[in-house]
């Protein structure tokens, strides 16, 4: 995202020598990306400009996920802590998928609708 519009970028790959497997400008080992719409000008971003880069790597539908926050580890694996309905916390071990800096997938042991406490 730059400002409030999101783009998509296409990565142009480091150039590589094919007998020596080696970079052509070693000097220039940064990443690089353009626009994959081609009417569109690169031109909108200007110099010292920040944006936002997503990286999507997976994309799952239809599954369950925590805050990582809201989860722990022992000894005996993976688990949360349930909010019961007296208010109580109860431990609820589950079993976890894919995760990223934000969210776990729980392939096992939640149900749509149980109320996971999540600390501050």
């Amino acid at each position: 995202m730059c400002g409030n519009e999101a783009y998509n970028l296409r990565y142009v790959p480091y150039v590589y020598d094919s007998s020596s497997g080696r970079l052509i400008n070693p000097k220039k080992n940064f990443s690089n990306f353009t626009l994959s719409d081609s009417t569109i000008s690169n031109s909108i971003f200007g110099f010292g400009d920040f944006v936002l880069i997503v990286i999507e790597t997976d994309y799952i539908s239809n599954v369950l996920t925590v805050p990582n926050t809201a989860l722990n580890t022992d000894d005996t694996g993976t688990f949360v802590y349930l909010i019961s309905a007296s208010g109580a916390k109860v431990r609820k071990d589950i079993i976890i998928g894919n995760t990223n800096s934000i969210y776990t997938v729980v392939v096992d042991g939640l149900e749509e609708g149980d109320l996971v406490y999540v600390p501050n």
